[in-house]
């Protein structure tokens, strides 16, 4: 299965900081909360909300890429001040994810997971590992190979 849907009402949520931050984990596991979804490749996805003056901090494994997207708000992100559509990319060499608010709450995802150290190739739609799978998925593409959307 390459897709598999998960209401919201399934995401786990995590509270933390004495309940000034909240932890919905979509993706991985947070502190012992497993998420609903699975992956192939290790990951972590938290949605993380964070009040006025709060601070969040997770671990995460030393050697993955990770990094911190601001949905709302203005946090810092070890030495980092990022704003409202703003990322910071993490240096893969730490075991956790520290983020702090001011003065006002803050909204963010914590994306991160294992490198899986393969070469990329990427057309249109299509991410594969060679150029020739991109195009025998443009052939199974065009012969009606990808299967079809339950209605």
């Amino acid at each position: 299965v390459l897709f598999r849907s998960v209401l919201a009402k399934d995401i786990p949520e995590v509270v933390t900081d004495a309940g000034r931050v909240t932890v919905r984990v979509i993706a991985g596991d947070f502190d012992g909360t497993v998420a609903a979804a699975q992956t192939h490749t290790p990951i972590a996805y938290w949605h993380v909300r964070l009040d006025a003056g709060a601070s969040f901090r997770g671990a995460l494994p030393a050697d993955w890429n990770a990094m911190v997207y601001v949905i709302e708000g203005e946090v810092v992100v070890g030495e980092a001040v990022a704003r409202e559509a703003e990322l910071v990319l993490l240096a893969p060499d730490g075991d956790e994810v520290s983020v702090q608010t001011g003065g006002a709450g803050a909204e963010v995802l914590v994306l991160a997971g294992q490198p899986i150290r393969e070469p990329v190739a990427r057309y249109g739609p299509f991410v594969m590992n060679t150029r020739e799978e991109i195009i025998e998925a443009f052939e199974d593409y065009q012969a009606g190979r990808m299967g079809a959307i339950a209605r």
